[in-house]
């Protein structure tokens, strides 16, 4: 979950599903309402996919704790931002703002 960086789990996913085939791998993308994964200036569907996995797998395996909840997020938050790289300066700064959005919101509702 932290060892891989965000590119590298977005290109590699079906990769690394075989690799780790006891992993949950499953996901139900962002579930922001009204909004979901993808708007006019951001797609977030890579970044909550890989904090479904870090959720699904650590709660699993019997880890999660606040501290690593807050880990989780916190990598969740970097992953928002990776995503709005690519975007153009205009579409970035609004990016980067629901990207904030999102991750405000996953640290006040707890997942």
């Amino acid at each position: 979950m932290f060892d891989v960086d965000f590119s590298t789990f977005k290109r590699e996913k079906f990769s690394l599903m075989r690799a780790y085939p006891l992993l949950d791998w499953t996901s139900d993308g962002c579930s922001a309402p009204v909004v979901g994964s993808e708007g006019r200036s951001f797609n977030f569907t890579h970044a909550c996919v890989r904090h479904d996995f870090g959720y699904r797998n650590i709660k699993r395996l019997g880890l999660f704790t606040e501290s690593v909840r807050t880990k989780l997020d916190e990598q969740f938050h970097r992953d928002l931002e990776a995503s709005c790289v690519t975007q153009v300066r205009t579409r970035k700064i609004r990016c980067l703002m629901w990207a904030e959005t999102f991750y405000v919101a996953v640290r006040a509702t707890g997942g």
